[in-house]
């Protein structure tokens, strides 16, 4: 067969082949239009969902942001008040326990008197000698342990530091020592089981250790002027907490050990250990 047979075969076969690939590469033009015609609507349709939700979420987000800002200036406000009705509790707090030494001074008078007086000798002569214990009456300058009033100081208790409220019941303890032996006494009852003087020895030793020599050298008989003592560690200790109510460690531990003292002192003085 000649070349020019062929010819024709070719040409016929190139022209097919050109027109299959021109066909091929239309459709696959088409179909890469329509794909990215879909992606594109796809696409700006998930961005329209994304900008909205976006939006949605920035607006819930406000939203309880301003209920955390509300809520948290509600908790903020409520702490402020009640910091500030604590603080005016404390305050009265400090008023009634100053108050009620002030109110019960009678007894401080009394205490004074009976600190100068030897005890286990007085107690001894009372049932015996009805001159003793009209001396103890007169001695007491009308007194009368009714009127005495500790229902205040105790309201206070919950709002003063600890060691305002120790050195209250040291006083307390010490003044209430010294009334129950002269009620006992003037009533012509011997108290000498309620001589405790080991016991009052370390209350005040408690409260102001620096006086250990000094009552050693004076006794007893100087403890009412050691309850000025106490008196003036109260007034500065209310003073601080006008202020200031932190407590440290040291002086917690310090109050720990008066009241415990100032409890073992009043257990000595019942109406049990009268009789």
């Amino acid at each position: 067969m000649q070349l020019t047979d062929w010819i024709p075969a070719l040409t016929t076969t190139g022209l097919l082949s050109l027109a299959l690939w021109l066909g091929r590469a239309l459709i696959t033009a088409r179909l890469t239009r329509s794909v990215q015609h879909e992606f594109d609507k796809k696409l700006e349709q998930l961005k329209s969902e994304f900008r909205a939700s976006e939006k949605t979420l920035e607006a819930s987000l406000a939203q309880r942001s301003a209920e955390l800002e509300s809520l948290r200036a509600g908790a903020l406000s409520g702490i402020t008040q009640r910091r500030a009705l604590l603080d005016k509790r404390r305050l009265e707090a400090i008023d009634q326990l100053w108050g009620t030494l002030i109110r019960n001074q009678s007894a401080r008078s009394l205490a004074m008197t009976m600190s100068l007086i030897q005890l286990e000798n007085i107690a001894e002569q009372v049932s015996r000698d009805d001159r003793v214990r009209d001396f103890i009456k007169v001695s007491g300058g009308g007194f009368a342990p009714s009127k005495l009033d500790y229902v205040t100081a105790d309201l206070a208790r919950p709002y003063v530091s600890d060691m305002a409220w120790a050195l209250f019941s040291a006083t307390q303890a010490i003044t209430s020592y010294y009334v129950a032996h002269w009620v006992a006494l003037s009533h012509g009852i011997d108290s000498r089981k309620m001589i405790a003087n080991d016991t009052v020895h370390k209350l005040i030793l408690a409260v102001a250790p620096e006086y250990r020599e000094y009552l050693d050298i004076n006794g007893l008989s100087a403890s009412y002027h050691l309850l000025e003592r106490f008196d003036t560690l109260l007034l500065a200790e209310l003073k601080r907490m006008a202020t200031d109510y932190q407590q440290d460690k040291e002086s917690v531990e310090q109050a720990a050990r008066i009241l415990e003292h100032a409890r073992s002192l009043n257990d000595k003085v019942t109406p049990a250990a009268v009789g």
